[in-house]
C-alpha cells in the first residue's frame, strides 16, 4: 500500500540547531533536494531515517548526529498518509521520546522500544533493511 509523506521535521540534528526546520514533502508528487556542502541535504535523509526506524542511513552513532553545540534535545518528527489514515510519528534522544499518532490519537505505548519499533515496521509495511 501506498505511503505519501506530508512534511519532516527536525531540530539538533546533525548541523541544524535548536530552530527547528520544517521541509513540505506533498507540494509536488516529486522533491528536489540541492545545496551547497553542508547546507544540511544529508540532514533530511538521516531525520527520516531516525523518525521511522530509530537508525542512521549512514550507520553514524547516535552521538554523533545530535547537534555538537546543543548536545541534547534532539526530535524528528514525520507526518504520512497511508490507507486513508494520518500518522505523525515523533522521536527524539535527550529526552527520549518514541510516540506514534493514528489520526491524531496516539496509539498505546508498548512496554519498550523494540516493540513500539515492531508496531512502526507493521504500519510502514516495511523494516529498516
Amino acid at each position: 500500500m501506498r505511503i505519501d509523506f506530508d512534511w519532516i521535521k527536525y531540530k539538533n540534528l546533525m548541523s541544524i540547531g535548536n530552530t527547528p526546520m520544517k521541509i513540505d514533502l506533498n507540494r509536488h508528487p516529486t522533491t528536489l533536494v540541492g545545496g551547497k556542502n553542508g547546507a544540511g541535504k544529508s540532514a533530511i535523509f538521516q531525520a527520516i531515517s531516525y523518525n521511522l526506524y530509530g537508525k542512521f542511513i549512514s550507520e553514524i552513532k547516535l552521538t554523533e548526529a545530535i547537534n555538537s553545540i546543543n548536545k541534547n534535545k534532539l526530535l524528528s518528527e514525520c507526518q504520512f498518509r497511508k490507507g486513508g489514515d494520518t500518522y505523525r510519528v515523533e522521536r527524539g534522544e535527550k529526552p527520549k521520546v518514541f510516540k506514534i499518532y493514528k489520526n491524531d490519537q496516539v496509539l498505546d505505548q508498548a512496554a519498550n522500544a523494540r516493540d513500539q519499533q515492531a508496531t512502526l515496521d507493521i504500519i510502514l509495511g516495511m523494516d529498516f533493511k
